[in-house]
């Protein structure tokens, strides 16, 4: 018989295995029977802490699994973003890219437009000595003038 419990006063549980072998005398006859008492409860209590760690591990296993599923499907969405990304990086870029044509070209603009308003301040302070000097001379003359063309038509 195997795993017999048997109650300690400290309610505590002994478990024993017993053996029961029957006593022959050299005739064969029956003289009786042996009875071997082993102390197995040792090895009942690893057992069961084997079941408790075994049933540990698969429930961590189990979570492990539901872990590593998670994480791939984490993955999965981080690899989408990060192409996502990559599109609008590359997007960006081309746009960078436009707009510093854009620039040079305003660039080139503005330095044109820079030559032009210098040509024009210039052309203004001239015009503005020779209205001076005009003027001047207008009012040095106390007599009437008149400014005529070719055909003879009055000017000023």
């Amino acid at each position: 018989m195997r795993n017999l419990e048997r109650y300690l006063s400290n309610a505590e549980k002994q478990y024993l295995d017993v053996r029961v072998t029957p006593l022959q005398d050299t005739d064969l006859s029956f003289l009786g029977v042996t009875i071997t008492f082993y102390e197995v409860s040792r090895y009942i209590k690893l057992q069961e802490a084997l079941q408790c760690y075994q049933q540990d591990l698969e429930t961590t296993n189990e979570e492990l699994q539901s872990t590593n599923e998670e994480l791939e499907t984490t993955k999965e969405e981080l690899k989408s973003t990060n192409e996502e990304l990559e599109t609008i990086n590359e997007e960006l870029q081309s746009t960078n890219q436009e707009l510093e044509t854009m620039n040079g070209k305003l660039q080139s603009a503005n330095e044109e437009l820079q030559t032009i308003n210098y040509e024009f301040s210039q052309r203004t302070l001239e015009l503005n000595r020779t209205t001076i000097f005009s003027i001047s001379i207008l009012k040095s003359l106390q007599t009437g003038m008149v400014v005529i063309d070719k055909s003879f038509n009055i000017l000023i």
